[in-house]
């Protein structure tokens, strides 16, 4: 049983003071001189005699009540005394559940009620303080007692309610890109893919940490997903050629930057391993006819030979320094048809070598045995 510390009580100081003053009185009229005695009719003194001796009511004064669940705990003067040492029982509570709490209540009933009490049931705050079981600024025990020390029936219990926050990776897809410059079973990524997140808000209720109910909030992108690209080939390949020139590819078909300028480079430019091509012979890549030789200069591919094969297909050659054949002659492969320049748009002697399907260039590359 909890031992209340010493506090000055008015309530209790005026009912010791009435009783002190009743016995006093009750001793004078006792040894009150015989001759005033004489004066009272005997049923009369019983009488004062008895209402003197009769116990004291005891005293009620006008104050607020706290009660938990219907037990009565203790009275204050001021309701506002109450109403802090709750605030500071369902803080300490709650804390013992959740740091991020948006809203806490008692789940029991708690009233707090305006009435006459008697004056042994008034307590201080501090002892108020000390019945809910608060022992310190961080520290409180989960015994409940009365005003008289008892312990109270109680268990306090709180609903919290918090906001609960949670991520969400958001897969990325897979574009396909089809390219119809590229024979099939070519594949290159265009971009990397990139995962975006959403973060949902949710709402959830907690009775002394246990999960009653969880809503949603909220749900939002916080970042957006980026689409893996990859490019595929479409282009059925039906032919194989030789390579016209043996050396190295210098630049490739495709994207690239040249003299500082941005292009698009339909097809391979080929030089030798070491050394200047100049003037080294270019081969017929297979079996064909010639539709076009360009013996000038006119800018662009420069002087060029273009053949014609069986499925229709077409094999470009530019950028001659000579031209060796005739539009119409029928080339077989390894056939010498010209030599080796920088006639045209060209940076240096090399071989650009294109090839056509269906009236588009696409990568010579796959086509090469």
């Amino acid at each position: 049983m909890m031992q209340k510390p010493f506090s000055f009580n008015r309530r209790r100081f005026y009912v010791a003071f009435s009783t002190a003053a009743a016995a006093a009185l009750l001793s004078l009229l006792v040894f009150l001189p015989q001759k005033a005695a004489d004066m009272q009719s005997p049923e009369s003194s019983v009488v004062q005699v008895q209402a003197l001796s009769a116990p004291a009511e005891a005293a009620e004064t006008e104050g607020f009540g706290l009660y938990i669940d219907g037990v009565f705990i203790a009275a204050c003067d001021e309701r506002a005394e109450i109403d802090a040492s709750l605030g500071t029982l369902l803080s300490m509570r709650t804390a013992e559940v959740t740091d991020d709490c948006i809203e806490a209540a008692f789940v029991n009933e708690v009233s707090v009620v305006s009435d006459s009490y008697a004056d042994e049931a008034y307590v201080e705050s501090e002892e108020l303080d000390a019945l809910l079981g608060i022992e310190s600024a961080d520290s409180f025990s989960h015994t409940i007692l009365t005003y008289d020390g008892s312990e109270a029936e109680v268990d306090i219990s709180i609903r919290a309610t918090v906001v609960e926050r949670e991520e969400t990776v958001i897969p990325y897809e897979t574009v396909e890109v089809y390219n119809d410059q590229r024979v099939e079973g070519y594949e290159r990524v265009l971009e990397e893919g990139e995962e975006g997140l959403s973060v949902t808000d949710y709402e959830a209720v907690y009775v002394d940490g246990e999960l009653q109910t969880r809503s949603v909030l909220s749900v939002r992108t916080v970042e957006e997903p980026v689409d893996r690209q990859v490019e595929y080939g479409t282009i059925v390949k039906t032919s194989t050629f030789s390579w016209p020139y043996e050396g190295r590819i210098s630049s490739y078909f495709g994207s690239r930057t040249l003299s500082g300028d941005y292009n698009y480079h339909n097809g391979l430019d080929i030089v030798a391993y070491s050394g200047s091509c100049y003037g080294d012979p270019i081969r017929a890549a297979g079996d064909g006819v010639v539709t076009v030789a360009r013996y000038y200069d006119a800018g662009g591919y420069g002087k060029y030979v273009v053949i014609r094969h069986a499925d229709g297909t077409e094999t470009y050659y530019a950028h001659m320094s000579t031209v060796l054949v005739n539009v119409g002659d029928r080339v077989q492969e390894g056939d010498v048809i010209g030599k080796i320049g920088s006639t045209g748009l060209s940076t240096g002697p090399h071989l650009h070598f294109g090839v056509m399907v269906n009236g588009r260039l696409v990568d010579p590359l796959p086509y090469l045995s």
